[in-house]
């Protein structure tokens, strides 16, 4: 069986404010969704840590969580911190809250990274889902520079100058839009 060789991060540490209650301890179908995640990921062959915000308690399974070093700056701030603590061109990215996805997506990114900083999928509505990504190590500069500028929106990471960014659309990656799913709210969860 074909395994990638690299890092997977899963994005837990998020407040869940429209959700009202933490996501990423969630159960959905079996398990919560930061696991669920993390099983997706593990299922790759990559090395996985699973990002939290500082204090968070998350059941974690077999996997080391990893604290956000820059607190309360949202998903930039956790890419950050995972970067920092790579080692390997390849670092896939998974937000827990997208419990769909499957691990053939993360073949299709790191097969699909050749030169690119960033790669990340785009559903059939033009929707770029730009958390769940692969980044290179050259990532790290630029987020970390959005950071000081206070610029913390990922879409301004797929911008910056200084990156190469491959976007695959649904023809390359081939998954369908229900794959998707992002669950924001209670209702998304029915």
């Amino acid at each position: 069986m074909q395994q990638l060789d690299g890092n997977g991060f899963v994005l837990a540490g998020g407040r869940s404010r429209r959700m009202g209650r933490d996501k990423a301890s969630l159960a959905y179908a079996g398990k919560t969704l930061a696991l669920a995640a993390t099983d997706t990921l593990l299922s790759t062959g990559l090395h996985v840590r699973i990002l939290v915000r500082v204090g968070q308690e998350l059941e974690a399974g077999q996997v080391r969580c990893l604290e956000d070093r820059t607190p309360d700056l949202g998903p930039l701030g956790a890419l950050s911190t995972a970067l920092s603590e790579s080692s390997t061109r390849l670092n896939c990215f998974l937000p827990c809250d997208m419990p769909e996805i499957p691990a053939s997506l993360f073949f299709s990114l790191a097969s699909h990274a050749g030169d690119y900083d960033f790669v990340a999928a785009r559903d059939s509505s033009g929707r770029t889902h730009h958390l769940c990504a692969q980044l290179a190590p050259t990532c790290l500069g630029p987020i970390d520079e959005l950071i000081l500028e206070g610029a913390l929106q990922v879409d301004a990471l797929l911008n910056h100058r200084r990156l190469r960014v491959r976007i695959l659309e649904p023809e390359e990656h081939g998954l369908a839009d229900s794959c998707f799913l992002n669950l924001n709210r209670p209702d998304d969860l029915t």
